[in-house]
């Protein structure tokens, strides 16, 4: 973190930056708040929100291209995630449910994440 945090940092600003409507930008973003802890400028509530803006550009995005669904039913693995660590244990069942209504074949929701909020 020490040598590549501010380099990490500076390069997801460029991506940012270079697409701004692309909803895996926002999901590695949203994974950076998620997984970097607060006294070094990670937040869940930051991470939610930038979960949320992926799903909104991945409902508006053309379909059927040949990336229209990588990361999106992860995003919502992701928000699911979020969630149970707000203590928010319903509203992660319905982004999980989301999550495999997209892929039913999405088993880290499926066997890893659902069970934590059945």
């Amino acid at each position: 973190g020490f040598w590549y945090g501010s380099k990490s940092e500076k390069l997801m600003q460029q991506a940012t930056d270079m697409g701004k409507d692309n909803p895996r930008v926002h999901l590695l973003q949203g994974l950076s708040f998620y997984f970097t802890p607060e006294r070094w400028g990670g937040s869940k509530q930051e991470a939610k929100g930038s979960f949320i803006k992926a799903i909104e550009f991945y409902e508006n995005e053309k379909k059927g291209t040949i990336y229209s669904d990588w990361g999106y039913s992860e995003t919502y693995g992701w928000l699911g995630s979020v969630e149970i660590e707000l203590g928010e244990r319903g509203a992660a069942k319905v982004y999980f449910d989301k999550a495999l209504e997209i892929d039913p074949n999405n088993n880290w929701v499926k066997y890893q994440l659902m069970p934590k909020v059945n």
